[in-house]
């Protein structure tokens, strides 16, 4: 449910989620808590939910939860990002105020952490690879299905070929 969530994101910033949300049974109820953490929370970290991952978060669909955790960090860590490059301005301010300049070198991993995340084309291959997985799944399914459904028939045709061969009183010399 969602209160894990909301708990998790206060974790990680406690000025983003002061609201808890009860622990609900029942898809309805579920639902609620989610759009209610939507509008109250993710929505400050700019995570959109759409109403089909809200209902696949309720009733809780294979992968729904990772597709919304991963939304999250990401969110979560450009706003620590955000934070804290608005910090180094501030103590650059303050320093060329006092005269002093302590602006340092990023390192590759810094740069490249600063470099603009392309969410949608992220989710969209995140939840293009689920439903190749899905799909997937759904195929060996019906392949199994198929595969006992022919075992059972050939297993049909053995026993009445062996009644057969009872009846014809050849069954022992098989």
């Amino acid at each position: 449910d969602c209160h894990l969530l909301a708990e998790l994101v206060n974790h990680f910033d406690n000025t983003l989620c002061d609201i808890t949300f009860p622990e609900v049974n029942g898809v309805d109820a579920k639902r609620a808590n989610w759009e209610g953490l939507q509008r109250k929370v993710l929505n400050k970290l700019k995570v959109k939910l759409t109403p089909n991952e809200i209902s696949d978060l309720a009733t809780s669909t294979p992968g729904a939860i990772e597709s919304c955790l991963f939304m999250v960090q990401r969110a979560l860590a450009r706003r620590k990002e955000r934070k804290d490059r608005d910090e180094e301005r501030q103590r650059e301010r303050e320093s060329e105020a006092s005269g002093i300049s302590c602006r340092r070198v990023l390192s590759r991993e810094e740069r490249e952490a600063r470099k603009p995340i392309h969410r949608d084309t992220e989710m969209q291959e995140l939840y293009a690879e689920q439903m190749r997985h899905r799909e997937d799944a759904r195929v060996a399914k019906q392949t199994e299905l198929l595969l006992i459904a022919s075992i059972d028939a050939k297993n049909e045709q053995i026993e009445a070929l062996v009644a057969k061969l009872e009846a014809a009183g050849l069954s022992g010399e098989c």
